[in-house]
């Protein structure tokens, strides 16, 4: 395993170019949060080993350009919404079913410029855990069985991008860096915004996260913290990930009590994370 930064200079995009045709995945930086990618196609089985991903869901394409998307996809009779919408944090799921994201970021810009192609990636880190907004939380999640970390610093976002569904009628699947008002601005109309998956919403309730072998509490709508738990309030959203982190990896944290914000992309992926339990 090597780190290498910063991400976007020459020796760092060469090493990563050299993995991408070598079919094996590398870590990198990005906006929003840190990225686990490879090149499109046979190469994505890594990708979904070490992330332990379900292979029905595929991967996103990490474009440096709308002309990049156009080509590869054939999409040029989308191309007018895409520009509306594309380069910025938003995951856009076209018509043929495939997410795609076009990056202002300077690794991102300089990669796919050296090889040509998109790059397909998911975030760097163990499904249903959190993103990572900087390599070195990164690698200690997946470690050495992902042999290159291209370290960025800490990413600008520190929350993932929105994916949008354009497939018929515009609906947000996961709020994230791009607020729905910019999107429906964008494309000048109304984007509904589905509930986290799982559905519902946390309605105010409490909601927690527990390890694997404790015992589940039950807990009233007024809780005192004591020693061995922790508890998440409304935290900036580039702030959520890595307390999530410090408490997951701390052997003393028991649970994780969620009292729901009023911000909407801090509050579904609270929802999402209550839904887990946590690896021991």
């Amino acid at each position: 395993m090597r780190v290498v930064a910063p991400s976007a200079s020459p020796e760092a995009v060469g090493e990563a170019k050299h993995l991408f045709f070598a079919g094996r995945p590398f870590v990198f930086p990005t906006e929003t949060v840190y990225g686990l990618g490879c090149r499109p196609g046979a190469a994505e089985e890594g990708v979904y080993g070490i992330k332990g991903r379900p292979r029905t869901k595929p991967l996103t394409l990490h474009c440096s350009s709308l002309d990049l998307v156009v080509e590869y996809l054939g999409l040029e009779e989308g191309r007018d919404i895409l520009r509306r919408l594309l380069p910025g944090p938003v995951n856009v799921i076209t018509g043929k079913g495939v997410g795609v994201r076009v990056f202002e970021h300077p690794f991102i810009r300089a990669f796919c410029r050296e090889v040509r192609e998109p790059l397909a990636a998911t975030s760097a880190n163990t499904s249903s855990l959190p993103s990572h907004v900087t390599a070195e939380s990164a690698y200690a999640d997946l470690g050495d069985a992902v042999p290159l970390y291209l370290d960025g610093g800490r990413t600008e976002f520190g929350i993932e991008s929105t994916v949008l569904d354009l497939r018929g009628r515009p609906r947000i699947l996961r709020p994230g860096a791009m607020p729905p008002e910019a999107i429906e601005d964008a494309l000048g109309e109304e984007v509904e915004v589905l509930p986290p998956q799982g559905g519902g919403s946390l309605g105010g309730k409490i909601g927690i996260f527990v390890r694997r072998g404790a015992r589940i509490p039950i807990l009233p709508r007024s809780v005192t913290v004591g020693v061995g738990e922790g508890r998440i309030q409304i935290w900036e959203r580039g702030e959520l990930y890595p307390v999530l982190w410090e408490l997951i990896r701390d052997p003393t944290v028991r649970y994780v009590i969620f009292l729901e914000p009023d911000d909407l992309v801090l509050k579904h992926r609270m929802f999402y994370f209550s839904q887990r339990v946590i690896k021991s």
